[in-house]
């Protein structure tokens, strides 16, 4: 239990940090410009949340196709609005690891880690990963 418990009180203390550093707001969530989507689209562009992730991964239809010779899922909302996750890997410096696989940042970040989105053929699942892994950003418009 105390383990547990450093635990939490280690990423709490760490998303505390971070706030005091600028870097997230008091969610969590990565503030503008730290933001890759707004850095880089700019306007109302901006990472999804883990939530809106999340909602994506239990409340859509979730189908393994191939757009234009390129392995994914498209991701069909209730209201018949999809959405394509092409299979990106993810970097390690410049090495591309698990080709076959997807990877996609939330804006939840929290000491050295954040959330993302993963899959592959077979499931699709949130984890956390180290900040320093490098990972696709499917932008979302305000």
């Amino acid at each position: 239990m105390k383990k547990v418990l450093l635990l939490i009180f280690a990423l709490i203390s760490l998303n505390a940090f971070s706030q005091l550093q600028g870097y997230i707001d008091s969610e969590g969530n990565l503030i503008p410009q730290y933001d890759a989507a707004t850095a880089n689209w700019g306007g109302n562009w901006r990472m999804p949340t883990k939530d809106e992730l999340n909602e994506l991964r239990t409340n859509c239809t979730w189908t393994w196709t191939t757009q234009n010779g390129v392995n994914g899922y498209k991701v069909e909302g209730l209201n018949g609005n999809h959405v394509f996750f092409p299979v990106t890997g993810c970097r390690n410096g410049s090495s591309l690891n698990n080709a076959d696989d997807g990877y996609y940042w939330s804006s939840m970040s929290y000491g050295d880690f954040a959330y993302s989105f993963y899959f592959n053929s077979d499931y699709h699942n949130m984890g956390s990963y180290f900040r320093f892994c490098g990972q696709s950003v499917r932008p979302v418009l305000e």
